[in-house]
C-alpha cells in the first residue's frame, strides 16, 4: 500500500493525519528540501507544518555546529524557501509554517 492509500484508509477510520518537516539540515541541498514537497504532496494530509532547523546547545548537532560551523537559513532565505515549497505542493494541501527568531546565540 502506498502512502496516499494508507493515509486515505486511516482518514476513513477518523484518524487526523499531519506531518512536520524540518528544512535546512547542512547536508540537504535546496533541491532535496523542495523534493520533500513533491513527496508529501497529494498524500492526503490534514496539515503540513514546516520548521527551519534550530541548533540547540548540548546536542550532537550543537556540538557539530560549534566545532565546524555550517550555514543556517536566514529569515528571508527561509521565507523564500517556504514560498517555493508551498508553490510546489498540490492545490488544497493544507500549509502551515513555523519559525522563530532568537535575540541571542543559543549554541
Amino acid at each position: 500500500m502506498n502512502a496516499g492509500a494508507s493515509a486515505a484508509a486511516d482518514q476513513r477510520r477518523g484518524i487526523y493525519l499531519g506531518a512536520h518537516l524540518i528544512l535546512g539540515f547542512p547536508w540537504e541541498s535546496r533541491a532535496e528540501m523542495l523534493g520533500m514537497a513533491e513527496a508529501v504532496s497529494g498524500i492526503g494530509l490534514d496539515f503540513l507544518k514546516l520548521h527551519h532547523l534550530h541548533v540547540v546547545r548540548n546536542t550532537e548537532l550543537g556540538r557539530q555546529f560549534l566545532n565546524e560551523p555550517f550555514p543556517l537559513l536566514g529569515y528571508e532565505e527561509y521565507l523564500d524557501l517556504l514560498v517555493e515549497f508551498f508553490g510546489t505542493t498540490r492545490p488544497g494541501d493544507p500549509p502551515g509554517a513555523l519559525f522563530a527568531l532568537l535575540k541571542r546565540n543559543t549554541c
